[in-house]
């Protein structure tokens, strides 16, 4: 790939209450999860830095999203 495209990245990441299931003594798989997401960010930020990452959330009870219509 030349370096003047730019890549996207979309990563979904489910925070429901199962989540907080322990995954071994010392995390749950949130905070796995969590950790994994942040060394994906941190690559993508050190070799492409024009890169584009997306996060979305899923599993809340809130949503701050305009188009949701409640249902």
């Amino acid at each position: 790939m030349a370096r003047n495209e730019i890549e996207g990245l979309i990563i979904l990441l489910d925070v429901g209450n199962n989540m907080n299931t322990n995954l071994n003594s010392s995390t749950t798989y949130l905070q796995a999860s969590i950790d994994i997401i942040q060394m994906i960010a941190q690559r993508k930020m050190f070799q492409s830095s024009k890169d584009e990452l997306s996060l979305i959330l899923f599993g809340t009870i809130d949503t701050a999203n305009e188009l949701w219509d409640g249902s």
